[in-house]
């Protein structure tokens, strides 16, 4: 697995962190802990499986992480997307990650829809994530 730690990452035009698995091999074990995302243009930690469908990004740990959009980011978004197409964490078909102690905010658009703090979806299962119910639009991931 690789880990990606101790890091601020601002401003990329798309995900700053995607965990995509290979045309020929899954990819797991991924731990991403102690990073600070500001202003992703998309979704900030993006995990895929490959374009065939055949192989995953799995068994991966998201921690201690800071991830946000801010005002500024939030006009990015349509600049870059002409939509609302953004968010915090975004799994598809990823299974058995831990995400954990995390502070996830900001997501939401002028215009369009509230979007996502964390999705995981498409065949995503065993993922284990908990947070503050009280807002819906920080969620604290324990």
């Amino acid at each position: 697995g690789v880990t990606v730690s101790d890091m601020t990452l601002k401003q990329a035009k798309y995900h700053p962190i995607h965990v995509v698995a290979t045309d020929n091999a899954d990819v797991t074990d991924t731990i991403i802990k102690n990073v600070h995302i500001i202003d992703p243009g998309q979704q900030a930690i993006k995990i895929n499986q490959n374009s065939a469908k055949t192989h995953f990004a799995d068994k991966g740990i998201i921690s201690g992480c800071r991830i946000e959009l801010t005002d500024a980011g939030r006009q990015k978004v349509f600049e870059i997307n002409s939509s609302c197409y953004t968010g915090g964490v975004d799994g598809h078909q990823a299974r058995g990650w831990e995400v954990r102690d995390n502070v996830i905010e900001g997501f939401w658009c002028e215009k369009g829809k509230v979007c996502p703090n964390m999705g995981f979806t498409s065949g995503a299962a065993a993922v284990i994530r908990l947070w503050n119910a009280t807002d819906s639009l920080t969620i604290l991931v324990e």
